[in-house]
């Protein structure tokens, strides 16, 4: 018993200069804000989340479990509905297009300031056709495909895979 008293004695003589009491505080208030935010904002603050770590792809799963094991709906890319970051609609989080690997964030705005002013992509074809006077490679569509971006279209994914290619020639010819 003398041993451990001496030791939580030293333990609590250290802690006086080892972690400020202000900075305590500061992270005190902070945890106090996230646990309100995840109590009431949950969809916002998991959204919140993810777009915080666009820049490290490797975390993004890890979250997604987060929101499923807190039963908060991801919704699938879509190139009619996502913006560049993750985004909060009727309570379900909407996938960031930025997110989706070999798509450049610059790319993703021009689609969707594209999409913002002369409205939304009636078609596969619409997309590429519109999208021409922006620096979009292939590598870029064939990502978008792979990630169901353009499912709302009702093509398979094998069959725009098969076929944006000659889409994309086709266009670039005329």
């Amino acid at each position: 018993a003398k041993s451990a008293d001496k030791i939580f004695d030293e333990m609590a003589e250290f802690a006086k200069y080892a972690f400020n009491k202000s900075h305590a505080a500061c992270y005190a208030v902070v945890s106090y804000r996230t646990a309100y935010l995840k109590a009431y904002y949950q969809e916002e603050l998991m959204a919140a989340t993810l777009n915080s770590f666009l820049g490290n792809l490797d975390k993004i799963p890890l979250y997604i479990e987060e929101c499923k094991s807190l039963n908060i709906e991801i919704l699938k890319p879509s190139i009619n509905y996502s913006d560049t970051k993750f985004t909060v609609h009727d309570n379900k989080i909407r996938f960031g297009l930025g997110t989706i690997k070999n798509v450049g964030i610059a790319v993703i705005e021009d689609v969707v300031k594209e999409r913002n002013e002369n409205g939304k992509y009636e078609s596969f074809t619409d997309f590429c056709e519109r999208m021409v006077k922006y620096s979009i490679n292939k590598k870029c569509l064939e990502s978008l495909i792979k990630a169901g971006a353009f499912d709302e279209f009702g093509m398979t994914r094998a069959t725009l895979l098969a076929s944006f290619e000659n889409i994309i020639d086709t266009i670039n010819i005329s």
